[in-house]
């Protein structure tokens, strides 16, 4: 114990000394990394047919406004948080720390062995420790079909889309082929892939469209296939097929019709595509009337309006007036203004 009380001390000082240092930039930082993401994720919905494009472009220019700002508030040191608030934090971490431990620790254990955790997996639900224990045990014997389906849930589950596809290769090899596992794979290594259809994927669509041609899966990632390769007629005609010979109460047909409505603007002509986003604007404006107190919904609104040469100023003063007295809110929409330069 005499050792443990110490340590608990110096690490306490050392976190306030790197706070001193550093404290000012840390929510800077932070922002700048939840941004990038953030246009990270636009790029997938992009590329797997999710979000139009003007849409996204909308997203991103408010969000790489975000980034400027963040990005001077690091360069300047400016926080918006009182000094005393993280230097609290960072003193309440080591001392929650040191009670719990000093409750439930046990100073003298070893580390926690990795066969420990692997006997536990399934009692703890740990899902890393089932993959791996999963792992070792095709290696073992890698005809075991039931291990197989189990790794394709797991790593499904854990993001490890490629683990999957490759898992349920082997129950093809072991099981023989079928139409829904080749459209399983092509779903994987879709999403292994940030939405976008390789020519892997392409192919496994292909093998589960000609074993059964019926597949709504592998239907869809053909569709999407076209869609993402330029082909943007002989996708509509293949998502309308699939709408059409899908059950009212199918899962699929919101991601289908949601593909369709994005064909539609992009093969429509210039004037039909006016439209058609004057429509989308319009029906922006009537969920705000619903539910005025989406500050992003009015800054999408407010910009979708520039862009269609439309008097954004009357939004810009309703925006305004719905978040009256809220600083921050009034900050992105004068900020958003004089991008635009609204009045």
């Amino acid at each position: 114990m005499a050792f443990w009380i110490p340590a608990f001390v110096i690490s306490a000082l050392a976190v306030l000394a790197l706070l001193a240092a550093r404290g000012r930039n840390v929510s800077g930082n932070a922002h700048l990394a939840v941004y990038k993401q953030q246009l990270a994720d636009i790029t997938r919905d992009v590329e797997r047919g999710v979000l139009a494009d003007a849409e996204a472009d909308a997203q991103r220019n408010e969000i790489s406004r975000r980034m400027l700002d963040a990005a001077q508030s690091v360069s300047t040191g400016v926080s918006q948080v009182p000094k005393w608030v993280p230097l609290v934090s960072a003193l309440a971490v080591p001392i929650m720390a040191g009670v719990m431990y000093l409750q439930i620790g046990h100073p003298r254990f070893p580390d926690f062995p990795q066969s420990l955790r692997l006997a536990n997996a399934e009692a703890n639900n740990d899902l890393a420790a089932m993959g791996l224990k999963l792992e070792r045990q095709v290696a073992k014997n890698p005809d075991d079909a039931v291990a197989w389906e189990f790794i394709v849930s797991v790593q499904s589950a854990l993001g490890q889309h490629a683990k999957s596809a490759d898992a349920l290769r082997n129950l093809i090899r072991l099981k023989g082929p079928d139409a829904e596992k080749f459209a399983s794979i092509a779903e994987a290594l879709s999403l292994a892939n940030g939405g976008t259809m390789s020519d892997e994927a392409a192919a496994a669509a292909e093998e589960a469209f000609k074993l059964d041609p019926r597949n709504p899966k592998a239907r869809f990632l053909q569709g999407l296939n076209l869609s993402q390769s330029g082909k943007l007629e002989e996708a509509k005609t293949a998502f309308e097929n699939l709408l059409l010979d899908s059950p009212d109460d199918a899962p699929w047909r919101g991601l289908v019709e949601q593909q369709l409505a994005q064909l539609n603007v992009k093969t429509a002509n210039p004037e039909a595509q006016q439209q058609m986003i004057r429509g989308m604007v319009d029906g922006l404006a009537a969920k705000l009337a619903e539910n005025p107190d989406d500050l992003e919904g009015w800054l999408r609104l407010i910009r979708a309006r520039t862009v269609l040469q439309e008097d954004a100023l009357v939004e810009l003063n309703k925006a305004r007036t719905q978040f009256a007295g809220k600083a921050e809110a009034l900050a992105a929409i004068d900020g958003l203004a004089r991008e635009l330069k609204l009045k």
